[in-house]
């Protein structure tokens, strides 16, 4: 999976003076957040669980435990959890 794709290429607005501040900050969390439900759902595609009831469940499991340690480790996570789903639905 190529992370890179998610990287967020807005500058993130750092100077609070800026008249615009407000606006960019916004922008800069829309595309956050743009960029991130579609890594999560990339992602369950990949491993296979886009169309289980208890995706969203699956995943925030993976973000919980992989988050700070970037995409690739809540990926890695998500991969765990998909395989221990499929021997228990087996």
């Amino acid at each position: 999976m190529d992370f890179k794709k998610y990287d967020n290429l807005l500058p993130y607005p750092s100077r609070k003076s800026d008249p615009n501040y407000d606006n960019r900050l916004g922008a800069y969390r829309d595309m956050q957040h743009r960029l991130m439900m579609k890594f999560e759902d990339d992602a369950l595609t990949e491993v296979g669980l886009a169309d289980h009831p208890k995706k969203h469940v699956i995943y925030s499991k993976a973000w919980q435990d992989g988050h700070s340690g970037g995409m690739s480790e809540v990926f890695g996570h998500l991969l765990d959890l998909a395989e221990f789903i499929s021997d228990l639905e087996r």
